[in-house]
C-alpha cells in the first residue's frame, strides 16, 4: 500500500511539474508576443502619432507666425515652429528605420511609409519659406503660399488620415 501510495504521489507530482513547465513555456512565448506588439506595431503607432503631432504643430505655429505682430510672439511662434520640425524630422527617420527593420510589414505598408516621406519632403520646404517670408515682414506673401499651397485638396485631408491609421 505504500508503495502504491509513493508512486501515485510522485506521479501526481510529475504531472504537476509537467502542466507547470508547460504553463511557464506558453506564459514566455506569450510575454514575448507582446514584448514584439511593443517594439514592433505599437512603436510604430507611437511614431506616425508624433509625425500627426509635429505636423500639426508646425502648421499652427506657422500660421500664428503669420498673424502676430509683438515681437515677443513672433519669437515664440518661430521656437515652436522650429521645435515641430526638428520633431517631425525626429520622428519620421525613427519610423522610417523601424518599417525598414520591421520583418512583417507588406510592401502597402513600406509604401505608406515612403509617401509619408515624399510629402513631408515636398511639404518641409514649403512651410520653412513660409516661415521666412512672415520673418522677413513679408505676412501677405506668406498667406498667399500658404492658401495656394498648405491647404489639401478636397478629400486629401481624410485619406491622409486613413493612412497615418493604416500604420
Amino acid at each position: 500500500m505504500r508503495s502504491k501510495l509513493i508512486l501515485g504521489f510522485a506521479l501526481l507530482a510529475a504531472v504537476v511539474l509537467l502542466v507547470s513547465g508547460l504553463a511557464l513555456r506558453a506564459l514566455g512565448r506569450s510575454n514575448d508576443r507582446f514584448s514584439d506588439y511593443l517594439d514592433g506595431v505599437g512603436l510604430r503607432e507611437r511614431l506616425a502619432n508624433q509625425i500627426r503631432g509635429a505636423a500639426t504643430r508646425r502648421a499652427i505655429a506657422a500660421r500664428n507666425l503669420v498673424l502676430v505682430t509683438q515681437p515677443a510672439d513672433r519669437e515664440v511662434e518661430k521656437a515652436l515652429v522650429t521645435q515641430a520640425h526638428e520633431d517631425m524630422g525626429k520622428a519620421l527617420a525613427r519610423l522610417q528605420e523601424a518599417v525598414a527593420a520591421a520583418a512583417g510589414l507588406d510592401q502597402r505598408d513600406r509604401e505608406l511609409v515612403a509617401e509619408i516621406g515624399r510629402i513631408e519632403t515636398r511639404y518641409g520646404p514649403v512651410a520653412l519659406d513660409i516661415v521666412g517670408k512672415s520673418l522677413n515682414d513679408r505676412h501677405d506673401d506668406a498667406i498667399a503660399k500658404m492658401n495656394a499651397e498648405c491647404r489639401p485638396p478636397a478629400g486629401g485631408a481624410a485619406e491622409g488620415e486613413q493612412r497615418l491609421h493604416r500604420l
